[in-house]
């Protein structure tokens, strides 16, 4: 028996996974599908959407694992999907619990989320017009006028106490407003001392609100404290026109602001003085280690990785169009001695830097057939990440610096659109634990083996046994 759930889908998205793992959706045609994880008979139950097939669904999205106050009888998440014109919300378990939200005459839904807390969905009209913020329980609808942006660059909510930060257009001017939780009073506004503000991003501690601007006028980042307070700016030691800041990431701990440039390079700043700490200089160009793998597929079913030759600098060349080179993703690893880049002229490879002295290293790089969607490192092995492709077949590939990457083909995935993340479970360790979804099914396993002789072991539920992720399913290079 195939431990895959294939599914019967007539939509382009790809399957969503709640954020403890538990539960599965799928849209099937005017469906909705829910699946339970921990049974080997995954089926739920299906719920019928609205029947509008010229509004079909484009966004699926679970709330956040625990998220739910302890107030509320039932713990289980809840389940978003928008249309143009309709957003409906279910429980996952509670079938006579549901709310509907309505756009109202002419208008559209651009981009929804949940709250922390999962009582509230907060929801983008077309045309950056207003952001509404619909209480699930009471019905009340708070209004915003005029954000900036209508997704997640747009506004964020802070760690631990949930204060809304949203970015607005107002009167031609960029503005920084901070709104209590719950009610959502605003408490502060600041005008946004930037040239065309491009997004913003709380620190991990809640402390800081990090705000940054145009790429093309230079880097230039604006820190505000937690009430909306400026604190101060970071502009760059050579601050050329044209070469700013592209993407912003924090480290776990808040010490450090990455500021991936355009032109392939990042700044690290010191999370408490905000000045430059040091630099992740041109990978292209800078001394490199050894550790280089490059992805091979020396048969249509086979997938390895080849050391690159022995080079003081990256060892290979690519034709490069003019303007492309930019920092697209930083991810730093969990204990914040390592970070994972990805440069948007170069998606295909993914670079690895240890910050863990004064002067940073390269210490590697792999070179994937296709370009990387997603870096995804480990909890509880903080060295080791995995990373998923936009390939024509559904992969994952696993690495540990200084040992041998894997790669292994997820059996009966389709490539494209698909999603994978480790499973967190609270009562048991469950590090080596794996889902991976596409389109029309998913599944969940672990990966054995080494190098070329890796393979996805697929499990039917999570109560079964798996054995523990080990550092000797990484030879050293």
């Amino acid at each position: 028996m195939s431990t895959t759930k294939n599914i019967k889908s007539q939509n382009a998205l790809p399957v969503a996974i709640s954020e403890d793992c538990q539960y599965v959706a799928v849209v099937n045609g005017q469906h909705l599908e829910l699946h339970q994880t921990s049974q080997e008979s995954s089926h739920l139950r299906t719920i019928p959407l609205q029947n509008d097939v010229q509004d079909a669904v484009k966004f699926v999205q679970w709330s956040r694992a625990g998220d739910a106050p302890k107030d509320r009888g039932a713990q289980h998440p809840r389940v978003l999907c928008m249309r143009t014109t309709h957003i409906s919300v279910f429980d996952a378990e509670d079938e006579d619990w549901a709310a509907e939200i309505d756009a109202g005459d002419g208008s559209g839904f651009v981009h929804a989320d949940f709250t922390p807390s999962g009582e509230d969905v907060i929801c983008f009209l077309e045309f950056n017009v207003q952001m509404m913020i619909f209480n699930l329980n009471t019905s009340e609808q708070r209004i915003i006028k005029t954000p900036k942006f209508s997704g997640f660059n747009g506004y964020a909510f802070r760690p631990q106490s949930a204060h809304l930060a949203i970015l607005l257009k107002l009167d031609g001017n960029d503005v920084l407003s901070v709104h209590e939780p719950e009610s959502y009073r605003c408490i502060a506004t600041a005008a946004v001392q930037l040239v065309d503000v491009q997004g913003l991003k709380w620190s991990p501690n809640g402390t800081w609100i990090a705000c940054w601007g145009n790429s093309l006028a230079g880097t230039a980042v604006a820190i505000y404290t937690a009430d909306g307070q400026y604190y101060r700016a970071y502009t760059g030691g050579a601050n050329e026109i044209g070469f700013g800041v592209k993407t912003v990431e924090w480290s776990p701990d808040s010490g450090v602001l990455a500021l991936g440039k355009q032109g392939g390079t990042v700044e690290l700043i010191n999370g408490k003085t905000f000045s430059l700490a040091m630099v992740l200089g041109d990978p292209i160009t800078v001394p490199i280690g050894r550790d280089i793998y490059t992805e091979t597929n020396p048969a249509a079913a086979e997938r390895e990785y080849a050391l690159a030759p022995e080079s003081p600098v990256f060892p290979f060349t690519y034709n490069v169009p003019g303007g492309t080179r930019a920092i697209s993703a930083i991810s730093f690893n969990p204990t914040g001695t390592m970070v994972a880049t990805i440069d948007n002229g170069l998606p295909h490879i993914l670079w690895l830097w240890s910050i863990q002295e004064r002067t940073p290293c390269l210490a590697g790089a792999l070179v994937q057939k296709s370009n990387i969607k997603q870096i995804l490192w480990s909890t509880e092995h903080p060295e080791l990440l995995m990373t998923t492709s936009d390939d024509d077949v559904g992969t994952l590939h696993q690495w540990i610096c200084g040992c041998i990457p894997r790669i292994a083909r997820i059996p009966h995935a389709a490539g494209g659109k698909n999603h994978a993340s480790w499973i967190q479970l609270d009562k048991r360790e469950a590090d080596s634990l794996i889902w991976f979804g596409w389109q029309d099914g998913y599944t969940m396993g672990y990966l054995r083996g080494a190098g070329q002789a890796a393979e996805f072991i697929q499990i039917k539920s999570l109560e079964e046994e798996w054995p523990q992720l080990s550092a000797s399913d990484f030879p050293c290079t």
